[in-house]
């Protein structure tokens, strides 16, 4: 299924300047290796090496935090998925 995903303009020269790419899955988790094997660039950026979510982003699905369903949050045609990255420090 095809999913809107939504760039932050911090990440877009990863994703050849685009503000929205398509992605293929049927949850959250398969969208990002799906984007991760069109944008190479983007490989180790979203995904760990254990296939997991670095924590040092933030997915939301329709406006939603997926934190406590992560990568297996499942998406529906018409979803929209954002990717923000967060800031920390002290």
């Amino acid at each position: 299924m095809s999913i809107e995903v939504e760039i932050a303009g911090v990440f877009r020269s990863y994703f050849d300047g685009e503000e929205n790419v398509r992605a293929e899955g049927e949850t959250v988790g398969e969208c990002l290796k799906y984007l991760s094997e069109k944008y190479p660039s983007t490989k180790k950026m979203f995904i760990d090496d254990d296939g997991n979510l670095r924590k040092r982003f933030e997915v939301f699905l329709n406006g939603k935090s997926t934190y406590h369903t992560g990568r297996e949050t499942p998406v529906n045609k018409g979803d929209k998925i954002e990717l923000v990255y967060i800031i920390s420090g002290g």
